[in-house]
This record gives C-alpha cells, sequence and structure tokens, in this order.
C-alpha cells in the first residue's frame, strides 16, 4: 500500500519529525522496551476497544508501528480498514513496509484529510502530547470529533501531567532529556486526567472511562530493557514478566501518581431517533 501525502503535508513537517523518522530505520533501539509499551498498549485497547467491527479505523500516528508491532494487529482484527497518519513521511514509509495492509496519509491530526463523520474508531496513542500548547490539543480532538461517525469512539493516551516524574521531565530543557538518552523525542505540554475530560466534554464528546496506564517506573524500566536487548529475542518475554505486576498499582487509591499515562475512552454522541419514524 502506498503513502498518501495531503497538499502541502510533506513540505510543512517539522524537519525535526522527519530527522526521527530517517534515523528509524537504522537504529531501531530500545527493542524490549518498545515490545512492553506495546503489550501495554494492547492489553488496555482489548478492555475497552467495542466489540463490534467497524468499516474503517484511525491510528493518530505510526511511530509504533514503525519501530515495532505496534498496535495495527489488532486494529486489524476490529475494521475492515485501518487508516494511519504522522507527520512525519519517512515514518509513514517504514510503517506500511512492515505492515503493507495499513492505509498511510502524512499529514496533522489536527487537519485530518478524511470525509467528516466516515471512521468508526480512532485510537490515539501518545500523540496530542507533543503540541506547543494545551488549545492545540483541544483543536486535535475538535478534528478527531468531526471524522468519527455518529456512536463512533475515541481512545487515547497522554502523558499524565499528575505523575511528578512526568511533570519533572516537562519542566526540563530538551537537551538534557535527550542526553541522559530517557526521552527519545521531544515532547510537548500535556493536561490532567480532570482537564482532559473537560476538553472532551467541550468538544461534544461523551466520557465513558478515565484512568492511568504504565505503572512502572520509567528510568529504571528503560535501563533494564537496554541492558536486556543483548540477550536477544526472548528478553522481552522475560521483561513483560517481570514489568506487568507493576500494573497492578492502577488497582491503588495513587494511580495518578504512578501512571505515566492518562487513558480516556470517550464516544461522539449518536443520532437522536425519531420517535414517530
Amino acid at each position: 500500500m502506498a503513502v498518501t501525502a495531503t497538499a502541502g503535508a510533506a513540505s510543512k513537517a517539522p524537519e525535526y519529525w522527519e530527522q526521527v523518522g530517517r534515523e528509524l530505520r537504522h537504529n531501531p533501539r530500545d527493542s524490549v522496551w518498545r515490545n512492553y509499551c506495546d503489550t501495554i498498549n494492547r492489553n488496555w485497547l482489548l478492555k475497552h476497544i467495542p466489540r463490534r467491527q467497524v468499516a474503517t479505523a484511525l491510528k493518530t500516528d505510526l511511530y509504533d508501528e514503525a519501530v515495532g508491532e505496534g498496535v495495527f494487529s489488532l486494529l486489524r482484527t476490529h475494521a475492515k480498514r485501518v487508516y494511519g497518519i504522522d507527520l512525519a513521511a519517512n515514518t509513514c514509509c517504514r510503517a506500511v513496509e512492515r505492515f503493507p495492509a495499513l492505509h498511510a496519509i502524512v499529514c496533522d491530526v489536527r487537519k485530518l484529510p478524511l470525509t467528516q463523520a466516515s471512521l468508526g474508531l480512532v485510537v490515539s496513542l501518545s500523540t496530542m502530547d507533543h503540541f506547543e500548547s494545551a488549545a492545540m490539543i483541544e483543536n486535535a480532538l475538535a478534528a478527531v470529533y468531526e471524522s468519527l461517525q455518529p456512536g463512533g469512539c475515541l481512545l487515547m493516551t497522554l502523558d499524565n501531567l499528575s505523575n511528578p516524574c512526568v511533570r519533572l521531565r516537562n519542566s526540563l530543557p530538551w537537551k538534557v532529556l535527550h542526553s541522559c538518552g530517557l526521552v527519545p523525542y521531544r515532547t510537548g505540554v500535556t493536561v490532567t486526567c480532570a482537564q482532559l475530560r473537560r476538553m472532551l466534554a467541550r468538544v461534544g464528546f461523551t466520557v465513558e472511562h478515565t484512568g492511568h496506564l504504565l505503572h512502572l517506573p520509567r528510568v529504571f524500566g528503560v535501563l533494564l530493557a537496554r541492558t536486556l536487548d543483548r540477550v536477544g529475542p526472548p528478553a522481552g518475554e522475560w521483561f513483560c514478566r517481570l514489568a506487568l505486576p507493576w500494573e497492578l498499582l492502577g488497582h491503588l487509591p495513587t494511580p495518578s501518581w504512578t501512571g505515566y499515562y492518562t487513558t480516556a475512552t470517550a464516544s461522539k454522541r449518536p443520532l437522536r431517533q425519531d420517535p414517530n419514524s
């Protein structure tokens, strides 16, 4: 499947993100950590994804599919056609090489080129926390809302601002974070769980569930995963067995302090039925 670029999308994409996409082919680092993150995301999606099959689904960035298994295969079982978008053409190309059935489009999530009310499901995994302002997050949510069919579902995650480590990270200069090797790419602003609920409601969504995800301390997890990367393929399974029990912290009274991501499940209100019809 070829990659489609919207008019002017490639020329307007920040060179930084194109460079990230170029490096994915030559430096697919952190395979154990990526495998773990993919597992966490898939497990969460399986709990909240609609059981009915939809005609079309959208994933709002393709980094996960470019560097690992991502969630494309899971979405493919719930949708007849799966679209994926990314700002970087290089990332789209890498994802399509790995998953030829993926329909990739180079565009900004705030300017979706898809037909209005054409999607049954949108999955957005830590995409909207790369913007420069909270207003941009709300603009992206509005664009997603317009693209969804009545009754369609949005499953999303954002960096959790209530987690002290995330708040500290967001206060530090990018050069410091990158030099430590703990953040592979630039992050942007994010919001608290309460702020996200209010944003979704203002746009028009019905918020069905919010929570927090990935409770394993990130510094410890990344460093251990990189050590296990040298072991080979079995390391990913070992790491998951060791790390998954940390998700039990999500059942304690303090999940907003330990979870690295805020999660939200929301739906677009279905059309009202005419009682006389």
